[in-house]
């Protein structure tokens, strides 16, 4: 069942729309009209026409009406869903390009004097890294969660307008997430 909610999901986002609930009652209240009228005596049958808007149609004409009504419900919903994807997936990409560019700029490039500073700074990595976090889940699969939140070891580099060895270290760990952040960016401009 948990591998249906994803489909049903679709179906729902395609199918489900107020104008087809309309549109299909009207439908079947004409369908429905038709075969009660044509159920009964002819000379009762034209005194319940209805000002002649409702021709007499054959079943497989209203059989083609449905499928016609199926089909331009299917393509219609799923464009409306694919281009709300795509307006989706265009923000959150923008997003996380500003979240790039935050980081860099302001963060990364932020120049450091003191451990009050330092403390500072390490307050609005973590700010950053929590926005960055709420954003991802949207857009990034669980390897690239994974990747982002957990650094593991990596080489020991260092940066030459460094406060402290503590402040390399903070900028290390920051420059590791942007660029694993990067390489979430450059994979959704190229979807």
């Amino acid at each position: 069942m948990a591998h249906l909610r994803p489909r049903l999901h679709v179906w729902r986002e395609i199918f489900w729309k107020p104008w087809l609930a309309v549109v299909a009652f009207f439908y079947s209240l004409g369908q429905i009209w038709q075969f009660i009228r044509g159920e009964l005596r002819p000379d009762i049958q034209d005194s319940l026409r209805i000002f002649n808007l409702l021709p007499d149609l054959s079943w497989q004409t209203w059989a083609a009406g449905w499928l016609l009504i199926f089909l331009i419900v299917t393509l219609e919903g799923a464009y409306r869903a694919i281009t709300q994807r795509d307006r989706l997936s265009a923000g959150i990409s923008r997003g996380l390009a500003g979240l790039r560019e935050r980081a860099i700029i302001h963060l990364l490039n932020r120049r450091i004097t003191s451990d009050q500073e330092l403390e500072t700074l390490k307050s609005d990595i973590e700010t950053w890294y929590s926005e960055t976090l709420s954003i991802l889940p949207q857009c990034a699969t669980p390897s690239e969660m994974s990747s982002f939140r957990v650094l593991g070891s990596f080489a020991n580099g260092h940066f030459h307008d460094s406060f402290n060895e503590e402040h390399n270290h903070v900028k290390l760990m920051l420059d590791a997430r942007i660029k694993r952040l990067d390489a979430i960016c450059q994979r959704l401009d190229n979807t």
